[in-house]
């Protein structure tokens, strides 16, 4: 039989070598054969189903599954899923009449690490999908490959929330399938399988793809990484690999971006994206990096295996809330973190230690705040820090802040200091850093305007860059109130030029509102607002 397979390789004749393979498999339920199925799999020419819209995708793969032709499979198993359970069970269903496949491990395994099928009705509701995944799990036990518990070891077993209690079957079945022992082979076998593995070298999409994501998690910050994972991805029809192409680009094109993550985001963000706030997501380089942690009835760090999990070690973002753990900072996995948030009372409480930190912010909680000496006055601790920023000061805490803040020293090689307040009450914190060294001040910072004060020739800050927050929606009044309001906190002598970022939002203003407020600034000699450009404008 194996004599017949390494010919049939050498051959090209991939379809009947498959059936070969197969046979041999399931009658020993090994991983060697199991690893020459999948390399030929993945050698058979099928027209992919991947590229139709997704209901032509789901008709085709229900008559392509019941033919039972295993040269099918590779193409059935790359078409994504519905993401509720209900419609993806009778899917999954028509296999149950198909001979045992070790491919079928690794669809399932993929299906279960990346949570890939839902609850009707989102995860107030999630207890209905239990029995979707636990049989998965039972089948994965019974079909006997070994591979899958490898596969499965590094897949989170807590969660946090209580009804996806399918998760902690995962430890059992992981133990089950690691008690599997693999029969025997006589060399002469053992033989003839490599052979068919060398002459099947896996140059293909699963497991290459799977080695890719294991440099993109080795070397978080090296970015070539990721597009070579991305174009992987691109080829296979993965739109993944779409997204990391978009994220990597010189040109964002942010509209498509987000479209991707709406229909996406939460698979992409899994194992630890439950552990965040759903709005405010962050992806990077294609990756989830993070958000506000989740603040829970009693709010405790993840556990340690949740932190194990390598996915922290792409999160750059964290936000943390009222109460949040700060232990968590010191896990290995949160090495590269970049852009910290947290109560500015807390800023003691951090571990001592030099941080790769580029951004904090601290947030007041409307409380008094510190005064000098401030543990930002030098930032010692942060030799990488470039922007600072003060989030919701309320009055005594305002007060404070601008004791220490405009002279402090870590304003020398600071690049920008980031103010979430409203934008009425800028101008004090405006003419207070009017001599600082910093290059820019940026005002608001999840609001819809962020408004971007920058030092002219002259060495002042007299150039306003005003943009509009993607997502953020506010009625039109709300948002000619804001503006307005910014440009009556900047100093009647303090704007030299004002740039409005072109956009459906920027159309808005009130034109009439906007050219009185102007006449302050007498010394405004650059502006650009939307109906400067529009055709037949004064």
């Amino acid at each position: 039989m194996l004599e017949a397979l390494e010919a049939l390789v050498t051959k090209g004749d991939h379809e009947a070598a498959l059936a070969i393979a197969l046979e041999y498999w399931r009658s020993h339920r090994h991983s060697l054969p199991a690893d020459v199925v999948d390399r030929l799999s993945r050698r058979i020419d099928r027209p992919s189903l991947v590229k139709k819209p997704l209901a032509e995708q789901w008709k085709g793969f229900r008559e392509i599954a019941a033919k039972k032709d295993p040269a099918d499979l590779e193409r059935l198993i790359a078409v994504p899923l519905p993401r509720k359970w209900t419609e993806a069970e009778p899917l999954i269903g028509l296999f149950d009449e198909w001979p045992d496949d070790p491919r079928f491990a690794r669809w399932w395994t993929t299906i279960i690490a990346t949570n890939a099928v839902r609850a009707r009705s989102g995860e107030s509701r999630a207890w209905q999908v239990r029995s979707f995944y636990a049989r998965l799990l039972d089948r994965l036990v019974s079909l006997g490959d070994s591979r899958a518990g490898v596969w499965l070891a590094d897949v989170s077993t807590t969660v946090p929330t209580v009804h996806e209690g399918w998760r902690s079957m995962l430890p059992e079945t992981v133990a089950a399938l690691r008690r599997l022992r693999e029969p025997r082979l006589d060399r002469a076998s053992t033989a003839a399988l490599k052979k068919a593995l060398e002459l099947l070298p896996d140059r293909s999409t699963p497991r290459d793809t799977s080695e890719l994501l294991d440099a993109v998690y080795a070397a978080p910050e090296e970015l070539s990484l990721r597009a070579v994972l991305g174009d992987a991805l691109a080829e296979e029809g993965d739109p993944r690999g779409e997204f990391i192409a978009f994220q990597l680009a010189a040109r964002r094109n942010e509209s498509k971006e987000a479209r991707l993550i709406a229909k996406h985001g939460e698979v992409w963000a899994a194992p630890i994206g439950s552990w965040f706030e759903p709005h405010g997501r962050v992806f990077e380089g294609g990756f989830f990096a993070g958000g506000r942690l989740r603040t829970f009835d009693r709010f405790n760090s993840p556990p340690a295996n949740v932190l194990a999990e390598r996915a922290w070690r792409l999160v750059t973002t964290l936000e943390l809330g009222y109460g949040a753990p700060l232990d968590l900072l010191e896990h290995e996995n949160l090495a590269f973190l970049k852009r910290l948030s947290l109560r500015e009372a807390r800023l003691a409480e951090l571990p001592r230690r030099e941080w790769k930190l580029e951004e904090l912010v601290v947030d007041c909680w409307r409380e008094e705040g510190l005064r000098s000496p401030h543990p930002l006055w030098e930032a010692r601790d942060f030799p990488r820090l470039e922007v600072l920023g003060v989030a919701d000061p309320g009055e005594a805490a305002a007060v404070a802040a601008l004791e220490w803040l405009p002279n402090a020293p870590v304003l020398k090689r600071l690049q920008r200091v980031i103010l979430d307040i409203y934008p009425q009450n800028a101008g004090p914190w405006l003419l207070a850093l009017a001599k600082a060294p910093v290059p820019e001040v940026q005002i608001g910072r999840k609001g819809s305007w962020v408004f971007v004060v920058r030092r002219g020739p002259e060495g002042t800050l007299s150039r306003l860059e005003v943009k509009h927050v993607r997502g953020q929606r506010s009625p039109g009044s709300v948002l000619q109130h804001r503006f307005v309001s910014m440009l009556n906190a900047v100093p009647e002598d303090g704007l030299d030029e004002l740039i409005v970022e072109q956009s459906s939002t920027a159309q808005r203003l009130d034109r009439a509102g906007v050219e009185q407020a102007l006449t302050r600034f007498p010394s405004l000699r650059t502006r650009v607002l939307p109906w400067d450009l529009r055709p037949g404008a004064d």
